[in-house]
């Protein structure tokens, strides 16, 4: 049975204390469809305070390979990709507020003492809003279908775009280990390098440069770690980044500190109960989860992905499934149901493309047009 369809994201009562994550119990609910599953858990409706979030779950067969490695090329400009052989299914999930909670917060908090810089753009000649041809029809086909599907979308205010303006592009994750692995120093050194690469590839490769956006690169920084082993945790714990030991989710899931979290105060933008202050805050989490390694979620609130996938893909120069999520930080759509006229292989129709495509460029950029003047540019 198909559902109506939502979109991934919520906007946050500004009176919640704590935000509850519906995943813990989504494992549960996929089902297999051969080599390949699809089951998306969906919110993109904007909520009055006396609301709260729906969750549906679109499930589609799918075809082709379960992918391990991401390993092709793009180029800054990101070219049309080729189509793959394999492909992974890709979620997303919403945030569930509750106005009370019932875990502590532990933190071991090491005080921050590196600067981040962030290099803006502004002697980069911007360009305007002319797709190319071919793509012209899809993208308006694309704009229209989510501006009459999904209910006021440019009202909401927490997108990745948001993310960028509000922090000068200087992005915050806490990562929430969902693992009985242990992982090393070098590890956690080399996924806050692939965090960069990937956020980089929509950022540097689509947004940089083009129609005022004021920022030539984003600086991704990983301020925290969520995990109910603290002896998972070889070596040393690098300074400026706060290790939580005691914070669950209702389901007992390692999570960030909630009152750290962008997606629980974008609203209010109070982190007063923030153990680190505003060095500890993040504005999105990446959930690393064992035996997720063929799925993933995404939202305004970050990305989810499998803890194998992550770690054999760490130097991997395109992450496909996180690539994808990111993509949805970014407010882009799934494309389970259709495909645009005349495009058929990007990175946002899932299975299709391993890496940034022409069109997903465009398609952020379409986005960032119509938020742009939010931010009085």
């Amino acid at each position: 049975m198909k559902p109506t369809p939502t979109f991934g994201f919520v906007a946050t009562l500004s009176t919640v204390a704590l935000a509850q994550t519906l995943q813990g119990r989504q494992n549960a609910t996929v089902s297999q469809f051969g080599t390949c599953k699809f089951d998306r858990t969906t919110a993109f409706q904007l909520l009055k305070a006396s609301e709260k979030p729906v969750a549906q779950i679109k499930r589609r067969a799918c075809s082709g390979g379960k992918r391990s490695k991401s390993s092709s090329a793009v180029s800054a400009v990101a070219p049309t990709s080729q189509s793959l052989s394999s492909s992974h299914d890709t979620s997303m999930s919403i945030i569930s507020s509750s106005a009370s909670s019932s875990t502590a917060t532990s933190a071991v908090f090491v005080s921050m003492t590196d600067a981040i810089v962030t290099t803006a753009a502004s002697s980069t000649p911007t360009s305007a809003w002319q797709p190319p041809s071919s793509i012209s029809a899809a993208l308006e086909e694309v704009w229209e279908h989510e501006m009459s599907t999904y209910g006021r979308p440019l009202e909401f205010k927490n997108f990745g775009y948001d993310h960028l303006m509000d922090t000068q592009a200087r992005i915050q994750y806490c990562v929430r280990w969902d693992s009985t692995q242990v992982v090393t120093a070098e590890q956690r050194d080399k996924l806050e390098t692939a965090l960069q690469r990937q956020y980089n590839k929509w950022v540097e490769g689509a947004l940089a440069g083009f129609d005022g956006f004021p920022y030539s690169t984003a600086n991704i920084k990983i301020v925290g770690w969520a995990t109910n082993n603290t002896a998972l945790f070889e070596g040393n714990v690098t300074a400026g980044v706060t290790l939580y030991s005691t914070t669950t989710d209702v389901d007992g899931i390692p999570q960030c500190d909630p009152a750290c979290g962008r997606a629980i105060h974008y609203v209010d933008g109070d982190y007063s109960g923030c153990t680190g202050g505003n060095a500890a805050r993040y504005d999105v989490s990446l959930w690393l989860t064992d035996g997720m390694d063929d799925s993933g979620f995404g939202g305004d609130w970050g990305q989810r992905i499998g803890t194998n996938y992550m770690l054999e893909n760490l130097e991997s120069e395109n992450i496909e499934i996180l690539l994808h999520e990111i993509g949805h930080t970014l407010a882009l759509d799934d494309f389970y149901d259709w495909t645009p006229p005349g495009v058929s292989n990007f990175i946002m129709r899932a299975g299709s493309s391993a890496e940034v495509t022409e069109f997903d460029v465009w398609m952020v950029r379409d986005w960032w047009r119509h938020l742009k003047s939010r931010y009085n540019l």
